[in-house]
């Protein structure tokens, strides 16, 4: 039986996929670059808001910030393979592949073990032990700290953040698909 071990080969780093940044990453790496929180949103990062399905007849839309990439679709942060962030590196990085998406999704679980060789010597016992782990750590409560967050903002991260914001990008997500 073999944990999860992280070889730092940068394939998460790379292709499809966002990174969703949260206030608290903004702000660390903000502060990691010797930037304004203005400076660092408008260098490195781009406003999207999350539509997601509410029900049958309704959206919820949730303001994110992403990190930008660069032409081959890897993170503008990714240096010779390496994270060249690694102490102040986001949320999402930080618990990288061992999202709620990746216990949801076997199929991603499937992607995932092919690029990462982390994940591909690991046994499905593996993968379940640090399901039951996740939970146990509170699964998403990063996002639920986040929604009460906008809730308590008007949902904006202008407000969050002080900063100023240009229009959007719309991403649809659906989570039953």
């Amino acid at each position: 039986m073999a944990d999860f071990s992280c070889q730092m080969c940068g394939s998460c780093c790379t292709g499809e996929g966002s990174v969703y940044l949260f206030p608290d990453d903004v702000k660390r790496l903000a502060k990691h670059f010797e930037l304004s929180v203005q400076n660092f949103v408008d260098t490195y990062t781009s406003f999207v808001l999350l539509e997601v399905l509410e029900d049958e007849r309704s959206f919820i839309y949730y303001p994110y910030l992403i990190l930008k990439k660069d032409e081959k679709k890897s993170c503008l942060f990714l240096q010779e393979g390496v994270c060249s962030v690694h102490s102040a590196k986001p949320w999402q990085c930080s618990h990288t592949p061992f999202v709620i998406e990746f216990f949801e999704d076997k199929e991603w679980q499937v992607e995932v073990a092919k690029s990462c060789p982390g994940v591909a010597a690991m046994s499905e016992i593996d993968i379940a032990r640090h399901h039951k782990k996740f939970i146990e750590d509170g699964g998403d409560q990063k996002e639920d700290e986040y929604f009460h967050l906008l809730t308590q903002n008007k949902f904006s991260l202008e407000i969050i953040l002080s900063i100023t914001l240009p229009a959007p990008d719309i991403i649809s997500y659906n989570h039953n698909e």
